[in-house]
């Protein structure tokens, strides 16, 4: 049982890109949510791997960037970080873009409010 309800109950993580071309807007590019830091964590370095696949040698420098990213974001310090409740986030520029990769804990202000995903429960 928890005894400090500020402490993350859940997490979640996201991939997002802000750029100019070929209008400005905001693209999001996936996320995840989880009751462990260990599963955003992973979904974090998947996804990152994934992104620096997609760019190629077109992006050669930011590909390199989020292939960082996914060694880095599964370390043991990263999950630390999320279960005290702080927020992890990783950002990039190049030429077109600000990219963000975010990981962040989720409180609990309602102590049951998870307690059916805990469970084993779908809605």
């Amino acid at each position: 049982m928890r005894t400090n309800p500020t402490m993350p109950m859940a997490y979640r993580a996201e991939a997002i890109a802000y750029c100019v071309e070929p209008h400005p807007g905001m693209f999001h590019l996936g996320d995840s949510y989880a009751l462990r830091p260990d599963a955003v964590q992973q979904w974090a370095a998947d996804r990152a791997a994934h992104i620096a696949a997609s760019l190629g040698a077109h992006h050669a420098g930011t590909a390199c960037q989020f292939l960082a990213w996914a060694r880095h974001v599964t370390a043991d310090h990263t999950g630390e970080l999320l279960q005290a409740g702080h927020s992890v986030t990783y950002t990039h520029t190049d030429s077109d873009c600000l990219w963000q990769l975010a990981l962040r804990p989720v409180p609990e202000h309602h102590p049951r409010s998870l307690a059916p995903l805990r469970n084993g429960a779908s809605s």
